[in-house]
Formats: structure tokens, C-alpha cells, sequence
């Protein structure tokens, strides 16, 4: 485990790491799939169907395991090069930001969050339930795009500048959100599903964080008030105390014995 942890230790070790597992089951699934055809098997094994999630409820449910491994899993070459193509602009995003992030939890967070919502309108919209059976969902874009979102909830005014591609991180986030919804009717419906629900994720994890720093901030202020009120009762009590050492007990004000005497009670 302190392996695993020191070899996860930076940004760029982390997405190296993600990029790689992504590859070697786009690998393993291709070597699969050639054994299939030239062995000749007579059963109609897709590797892909293992590890893909379906729409359907009742078929997820019997291997629910879908629901993180198709995150990982690619239809073709071009699909798994496309994704690892903008993984890469989002990297060089979180590289340049030198803040630490949980690059790890937000990919797998946003998959899996995307890949429910993706079920639940399949099952919830009536033209959508019509082509429920067969369809899957594969592919990291939904992960990818929600690392994205919740960096231009984070920096919505940072630039994108990786080679010929010069534009807000905010609008980049825009213009994949409007086409996701427009699309959604014309192609890859379901692909389109969880891109919005990887931009969804990406602002609930925002404000997430955004909440807890903020209460750890509010702890940090209380926890500082706190010892400043001791440091300075303290003082008071030093101060009554040389007091009495120099003019005795009856030279106390009402206010300071009764301070004196609260001070005791502690």
C-alpha cells in the first residue's frame, strides 16, 4: 500500500497511471477479440458486453460491476486516442495549477456518477426506454469531463493553451455542455447523458469542497479566537496576581476578585 501511495504521490503520476490502466484493457480487450474469431468459438462473447454498463436495470444488477469498469473501457482506437487526447489537456490544466487534488476520487466519482444518471433516464423517459435493450455505456469521457468541470468550477478564467487550441477553460466547459444537450436527440444519446452528468458532478464536487474549506477555515478562526481569549485572560490574571503581591488582596477592584475568582473555578 506505501508502494501504491508513493507511486501515486504527484499529479502527473496519477494520470500517467489512470492512462495506462485505459490502454492495457483497450489491449487486452483487442488481443480477446481476435482469440474470439480466429479460435472460432461458437458462443458470441464481446469482451466489451462484460465490462460495459447497460441501461437496462435489471441486467446492471446482475453485474454491477459495470458501473466502474466501463469507465475504463474503449469501442475502438480512435474512441480510447480521443479521450486520451483531451485526458491530456486536463492534466496539463492541473499540473500548472500546482494545487493538490483528488485527481483519483473525482475521475472515478464522476464515472460513476454519470453512468447512474445514465441508466435512470433510460428508465425514467418513455422514447428512451424503446431502445433500452442492447444499449450499453463505455468510454472515460464522462470521468475525463468531470476532472474538467470541477477545475473550471474551481478556475473558470484560466486559459486553455495547448498548441493550436487557445480558449477560457469556462467557455471550452460551455461549449461541451450545449453540444452534449443538443446532440442528445441526434447521436450517441447516452454518451451525451453522461457528459451532462459529468459537468453536473464536476459543480455538486465544487461546492462540496468549496463547503468543507470553508467550515475548516470557520474551525481555524474559532480555534484562533479561542487561544487569543486565554492568552489574554492569562495576562488579566498575571496582572491581578502582581497586584496583590505588591498591595494585597484589599486592594482588588469588585471586577478583578471577581475575575480572580472565576479564573479559580477553571
Amino acid at each position: 500500500m506505501n508502494v501504491l501511495k508513493s507511486l501515486l504521490s504527484s499529479i502527473k503520476d496519477k494520470f500517467y497511471a489512470i492512462s495506462t490502466i485505459m490502454i492495457l484493457i483497450f489491449i487486452v480487450s483487442e488481443i480477446s477479440k481476435i482469440s474470439i474469431f480466429l479460435m472460432q468459438y461458437n458462443f458470441n462473447l464481446n469482451p466489451i458486453s462484460v465490462l460495459a454498463v447497460p441501461a437496462e436495470i435489471n441486467t446492471f444488477l446482475k453485474k454491477p460491476w459495470s458501473i466502474f469498469t466501463y469507465i475504463f473501457v474503449h469501442e475502438n482506437i480512435f474512441h480510447l486516442f480521443i479521450n486520451l487526447f483531451f485526458f491530456l489537456i486536463v492534466r496539463n490544466l492541473y499540473l500548472k495549477s500546482n494545487q493538490e487534488f483528488k485527481i483519483i476520487t473525482i475521475f472515478l466519482l464522476s464515472g460513476i456518477f454519470s453512468g447512474l444518471l445514465f441508466i435512470l433516464f433510460y428508465n425514467m423517459f418513455p422514447i428512451l426506454e424503446i431502445q433500452i435493450e442492447n444499449t450499453v455505456l463505455i468510454g472515460s469521457s464522462s470521468a475525463i469531463i468531470g476532472l474538467f468541470s470541477y477545475y473550471t468550477f474551481k478556475y473558470p478564467n484560466n486559459q486553455i493553451n495547448f498548441y493550436l487550441l487557445q480558449i477560457s477553460s469556462k467557455y471550452l466547459l460551455i461549449i461541451i455542455a450545449l453540444f452534449s444537450l443538443v446532440s442528445i436527440s441526434k447521436f450517441n444519446t447516452g454518451g451525451n447523458i453522461s457528459h451532462i452528468g459529468a459537468i453536473t458532478f464536476g459543480f455538486l464536487f465544487h461546492l462540496l469542497n468549496k463547503r468543507e474549506i470553508q467550515i475548516k477555515r470557520s474551525s481555524l478562526t474559532n480555534d484562533q479566537i479561542f487561544r487569543d481569549k486565554k492568552r489574554i485572560n492569562e495576562r488579566e490574571v498575571d496582572d491581578i496576581l502582581e497586584k496583590i503581591s505588591q498591595s494585597g488582596f484589599e486592594s482588588l477592584t469588585k471586577v478583578e476578585k471577581n475575575k480572580l475568582f472565576e479564573q479559580s473555578k477553571k
